[in-house]
């Protein structure tokens, strides 16, 4: 069983880092959740979910997003919405497993300044 993650508030934008780390304290995976706001209805947002590339396909991922979920759930979140890049089939994967739905998907343009 892996251990519950450390929380670090974030103040901009409101929200938390959830971090989970091995016995030895190196890093095994860390989660952004932002915190539901009366602009988003109640929704919190997972806006980041890394897993180190050599802890993947252990159920870290999946256990990290049990507590981003949970943590969401009594902070106020009605709902969670997860922002993944396109083309990222392991985490949609994960989220597919974990109830989430496809609802649309978001074109980003960049250029340099």
């Amino acid at each position: 069983m892996y251990p519950l993650a450390d929380i670090t508030v974030l103040t901009k934008p409101a929200g938390w880092r959830l971090e989970l780390t091995d016995t030895d304290g190196q890093p095994l995976a860390s989660a952004t959740l932002l915190a539901p706001a009366s602009a988003t209805a109640g929704m919190a947002v997972l806006s980041q979910l890394t897993v180190q590339s050599g802890q993947r396909r252990r159920g870290i991922g999946s256990h990290l997003l049990a507590q981003c979920l949970h943590h969401a759930h009594i902070n106020g979140a009605g709902h969670v919405t997860a922002v993944i890049p396109k083309g990222d089939t392991a985490a949609a994967r994960l989220l597919a497993g974990a109830g989430f739905l496809l609802l649309d998907t978001l074109t980003v343009y960049r250029r340099r300044p």
